[in-house]
């Protein structure tokens, strides 16, 4: 019933590769669910071949995993796991940028499967990340039994149940749940875990009231204002200067792919190259172009230090809230604290109404902080890489870069200024 409960994973073999790839859905540019990406505390890896499996294409991996699994696993997850596919590639690269999310628990099959061998080696079922950040255990089981155990007393489940009680222990006490969190860095920080809460569902309703009041007043608070006039101040000028960069780049590029003579299409270029801005003065445009983009990375990452603070505090106050209910709730309820415990209810999904909206707020504001770092990085890179060129070869180098940036999907405006 609470939206914003820590998510814990815990995945077996083909599993992890499910897992892996709802976590890059979920944390998208666009139709995104950051909630789920943003919540999610650790993952538990069993024997998942991150880099594919030696059987995964003799059909003896299948067999494997078919008895493990309750349903017949579909083909295209079964050629996900052959050594070097293209869908293998993909889905770590795409998983690549959410390793410094989460914490990783890997635990590595030691014992082959009779008559086969080991279904996913040492090298495919670790992420390859230091501890604290990954904790590796290698088990006496294979790739079957691994997730199986005896009872209660099994040695194998009492060092996993461990390991799960402590990653949740982690979890429920920590308060920094956002799409920027970057789970290495605190993992590292000395962590203080909050002490039981001493308040009553008077203080705690207090305390949920005034941040509810903070978020609410934050959205139209002057200081955010005139950050948005700012940022919207530079994103009007880069997507001029695109549209201005764009005019002058697209007729050289139609002469450089389409003129049959090569004689030819070097003097109707040199010619449209007479009435085109010299490169100082492309150059400059450039530079407002990053500018612009720095305006706007330096608005998007007060916005997210600020949203940040709220969303912590925000996490603690409904915590606070849920702790100081919990305990009447146990008690004989008297008619004074049925309003305060109502008040308090309607708080709570408040709370989490508004954090699942600033959670949003984060990632897309996280997302325009990234592209326009990445125009900032990509127009330096370029400016180096004409340098010592003349006009003509300036042009040349950026149509042709123009035309790669398109075909790798990149959007009109972010292309063309670079």
């Amino acid at each position: 019933s609470n939206p914003l409960r820590p998510i814990l994973w815990i995945a077996h073999s083909l599993g992890g590769i499910i897992v892996k790839e709802a976590l890059t859905i979920a944390n998208r540019e666009y139709q995104a669910y950051p909630t789920i990406s943003s919540f999610t505390n650790a993952i538990f890896f069993l024997a998942v071949p991150h880099n594919g499996s030696p059987y995964a294409s003799c059909g003896v991996f299948a067999s494997t995993i078919a008895q493990a699994f309750t349903f017949q696993p579909d083909n295209s997850y079964l050629a996900s796991v052959v050594p070097g596919s293209d869908y293998n590639k993909e889905l770590n690269s795409r998983f690549q940028p959410l390793l410094q999310h989460y914490k990783f628990y890997t635990w590595i099959e030691g014992r082959p499967v009779p008559n086969i061998g080991l279904i996913v080696p040492e090298d495919s079922a670790k992420l390859g990340l230091s501890a604290p950040h990954e904790v590796c255990r290698f088990t006496e089981r294979n790739h079957r039994n691994i997730c199986q155990f005896s009872d209660e007393n099994d040695l194998e489940w009492l060092v996993l149940s461990a390991n799960i009680s402590k990653a949740a222990s982690d979890a429920t006490t920590s308060f920094n749940y956002s799409p920027t969190l970057n789970r290495f860095q605190d993992l590292l920080e000395v962590k203080h875990h909050c002490a039981p809460y001493a308040g009553g569902v008077s203080e705690a309703t207090n305390e949920a009231q005034t941040i509810v009041e903070t978020m609410n007043m934050f959205q139209n608070s002057p200081e955010l204002l005139e950050m948005e006039r700012r940022a919207g101040s530079a994103s009007e000028a880069a997507l001029s200067l695109a549209k201005l960069l764009l005019a002058v780049i697209t007729p050289i590029i139609h002469f450089l792919s389409s003129s049959p003579v090569a004689a030819l299409g070097s003097l109707l270029l040199s010619t449209l190259l007479v009435a085109l801005p010299d490169k100082n003065e492309l150059l400059e445009k450039a530079e407002e172009g990053r500018q612009a983009e720095e305006t706007i990375m330096e608005v998007e990452d007060w916005a997210i230090e600020m949203l940040n603070g709220q969303q912590r505090a925000a996490l603690l106050a409904s915590d606070h809230l849920q702790q100081a209910v919990d305990r009447i709730e146990l008690q004989d309820t008297h008619e004074e604290h049925c309003l305060l415990l109502a008040k308090a209810r309607l708080l709570q999904q408040e709370i989490q109404t508004l954090v699942m909206r600033n959670t949003q707020n984060i990632h897309e504001r996280q997302i325009k902080y990234q592209r326009a770092e990445r125009v900032v990085k990509r127009i330096q890179d370029v400016k180096k890489e004409v340098e010592g060129k003349d006009k003509k070869e300036t042009y040349k180098h950026l149509a042709g870069q123009v035309t790669l940036f398109r075909k790798s999907g990149w959007c009109p405006e972010a292309c063309v200024i670079l």
